[in-house]
């Protein structure tokens, strides 16, 4: 061979397979976040923890876009990262897969120190955006056994602390419901939580144009930073609400959760225990279909016929949401307290392409008749 480089470097990747192949389960793990939106940043978090939780000890590092920079909250509450590195804002292009060329004549190194320090070129597994992109809610192994979010550690007393401070009582249960679930059920709900539930009620979501209704403790939009929410989210009894990211986060903290007046629903929300009411379909000869039906037809996931159009659910419907998800927690009378992930079982490897399930686990309710269908 004339060139010593390529000498050097067959010989070196020929070391690294044959060592590969006598140490199989990974010892470090690289993550590579991206995500449209928050909701689906949170969600390739929740498939990162379900994947590599089931490895005996591994250096988890990720690496993100810190854009918005509330991300980076969302990594400090993934209980399985160890490390992240943050991309430049801005950055058309977050890691270039060079990076992980381990020879010593790679075309393109990565400069930051903080990549040489941790030694993230020989890496033993590295799951790319596609790989963590997938419905939580089908994920084999995911909804019926989540990896549950957890406040960071240094950080959690005086988050808690300002959550009381904004007039959330210790010792009362507290719903969190949003702007587009208050806007529907109205002084009806309020007046079930608050007066016959004897419960709190808090806004969270996006900041709403409306007013936050007497009786209600304001934390939407920018009443409160990104970290403050989450954690009152996390001691929530049960959280109803539309918003894509309230509902991905109330399922990442595995907060008892019901997305109410959905047109669809898929990666909102995927805790075996979770509720779906979606909107009604009303179809252009006059019938309407419920969740089950306009699943079944495709219309959650794909285009609904023409003519037909969405209609909202009414407030006793809501309020029906409410009582079963306050008779479910029947054991929470203050601030909830959060739960443990499962044990797992461990495994060396991980099999391409992932295990889904044909259907998610969560539950269509029947408000009518009090009863569950499987999603």
């Amino acid at each position: 061979m004339d060139n010593p480089a390529d000498e050097f470097r067959i010989e070196h990747m020929a070391q690294w397979a044959a060592h590969k192949k006598e140490n199989r389960a990974p010892k470090k793990v690289g993550l590579y976040f991206t995500g449209a939106d928050m909701s689906g940043f949170v969600r390739q978090n929740v498939v990162a923890a379900a994947l590599v939780r089931r490895f005996p000890g591994p250096h988890v590092f990720a690496v993100y876009r810190p854009e918005p920079p509330s991300r980076r909250f969302v990594t400090a509450c993934n209980p399985y990262l160890h490390s992240t590195m943050e991309a430049p804002a801005g950055s058309s292009i977050t890691i270039p897969i060079d990076w992980f060329d381990r020879g010593a004549f790679a075309p393109v190194k990565c400069t930051d120190p903080f990549w040489k320090e941790q030694d993230f070129t020989n890496v033993d597994l590295f799951l790319m955006p596609g790989m963590l992109s997938a419905d939580p809610g089908r994920l084999e192994g995911l909804a019926d056994n989540p990896p549950v979010f957890r406040l960071p550690s240094a950080e959690e007393p005086a988050l808690l602390d300002k959550v009381e401070r904004a007039g959330v009582d210790r010792e009362s249960w507290f719903a969190c419901v949003d702007a587009e679930a208050l806007e529907i059920g109205g002084e009806a709900l309020i007046r079930r939580l608050t007066g016959d539930l004897k419960g709190l009620v808090v806004r969270l979501g996006p900041q709403a144009a409306a007013p936050c209704p007497g009786g209600v403790i304001d934390l939407a939009g920018s009443e409160a930073t990104f970290d403050v929410r989450c954690a009152a989210l996390s001691r929530a009894r049960f959280v109803i609400g539309a918003d894509a990211d309230l509902l991905a986060l109330a399922s990442a903290f595995a907060v008892p959760c019901a997305g109410v007046n959905l047109p669809r629903f898929a990666d909102r929300l995927w805790n075996a225990e979770d509720i779906v009411l979606t909107k009604r379909l009303r179809l252009a000869d006059g019938r309407e279909l419920d969740g089950p039906a306009a699943y079944s037809a495709g219309y959650l996931e794909g285009d609904i016929p023409a003519d037909s159009h969405w209609l909202d659910r009414t407030a006793d419907e809501l309020i029906a949401i409410a009582n079963e998800l306050f008779a479910r927690s029947a054991d929470t009378r203050a601030w909830r307290t959060p739960g443990d992930d499962a044990e797992v079982e461990r495994s060396d490897v991980l099999s391409l392409p992932l295990p889904l399930r044909d259907r998610s686990l969560l539950n269509f309710w029947d408000v009518g008749s009090g009863q569950q269908h499987n999603a």
